[in-house]
């Protein structure tokens, strides 16, 4: 059964009463997730636990609310520490411990839990996102692409050097063809998206990526492009915005054509992708439908996490 809810849980790694304590390493090795808040006296249920809480604390009951009352048996809840993803699937509810050693580790409002390692380059980019956003304690909005996701990753052992043979590449051009095209742009991330439309901006357009180009610090473009076409030197940027609400209007960029030999190309994964298509002919709108084709001719050349990805959703 797919998890009803993904979760994104912040656990400080430093105890709060002892300083050499690791308040995640505590959490990994008695199989919970956990944060703090001690109350006065032990709660008799979630709602006394509540009151206690309100009558001690004047912030943080947010987060509070999502592990004691929104959280539930079966959730998966994403956690990050020692430079590593761990997705953890709560088997319990909600339940409450001080102590000696829940003291030292400042945990004190659980919920036991299976972790589970993730390989970096499996972790989907909106649980990445999610995992930096402000708060103990976060609903990941996830849709059911990404629990089905979520839920492959919990239950298969899985890295970079056996997915191959996870993966039936026939199965994905499959779905490609047959269903609509907006649920491969809910399941790959930013950046995934980014590599499929810079792989079709190369193999079909003919443009070479100048790849010193992604490292700049450039709040408009990815990346820069360059080609020689009947002996003139072109140049031209990429654009691309992951969301169901960014809609890109060609007429901002036109301040950065240079020249006739300058072009922009934009993509958007909203429903309502560009305004104004037609404002010079040097920018390009790509067709969310020609990029679906596209991959579906050159699947192979996906990077191996996003396979997985469409292929498991």
């Amino acid at each position: 059964m797919l998890p009803k809810n993904l979760w994104k849980l912040t656990i400080d790694p430093r105890g709060k009463t002892n300083t050499l304590a690791n308040s995640f390493v505590f959490c990994k090795n008695k199989s919970i997730i956990g944060i703090g808040w001690i109350l006065s006296k032990t709660p008799i249920d979630k709602n006394d636990a509540t009151f206690l809480f309100r009558k001690k604390y004047q912030k943080g009951i947010a987060g509070f609310n999502v592990i004691v009352h929104r959280m539930s048996v079966g959730d998966h809840v994403w956690v990050y520490g020692g430079k590593k993803y761990y997705v953890c699937k709560i088997v319990s509810d909600w339940g409450y411990s001080s102590g000696h050693m829940w003291d030292d580790n400042d945990i004190h409002h659980i919920r036991k839990a299976k972790w589970k390692e993730i390989s970096i380059e499996l972790v989907p980019g909106c649980i990445k996102r999610s995992l930096t956003m402000f708060g103990t304690a976060n609903r990941i909005g996830a849709n059911n692409y990404m629990l089905q996701y979520s839920d492959w990753l919990f239950n298969n052992s899985i890295s970079l050097s056996n997915i191959y043979s996870n993966i039936q590449v026939s199965k994905i051009i499959a779905k490609l063809k047959t269903n609509s095209h907006g649920w491969v742009f809910e399941v790959l991330d930013a950046d995934e998206t980014e590599d499929l439309i810079g792989l079709y901006i190369q193999k079909i357009l003919d443009w070479c990526m100048i790849k010193s180009s992604t490292y700049k610090n450039q709040r408009d473009f990815e990346c820069e492009y360059r080609r020689v076409q009947n002996g003139v030197d072109e140049t031209a940027f990429m654009q691309v915005k992951s969301g169901n609400t960014i809609t890109l209007d060609c007429k901002d960029y036109m301040k950065y054509i240079g020249g006739v030999n300058t072009y922009i190309y934009l993509f958007s994964t909203a429903k309502t992708p560009y305004l104004n298509v037609s404002a010079s002919k040097n920018i390009i709108a790509i067709d969310q439908k020609d990029i679906i084709k596209f991959a579906i001719t050159n699947t192979a050349l996906l990077p191996l996490p996003a396979l997985l990805k469409l292929f498991v959703a």
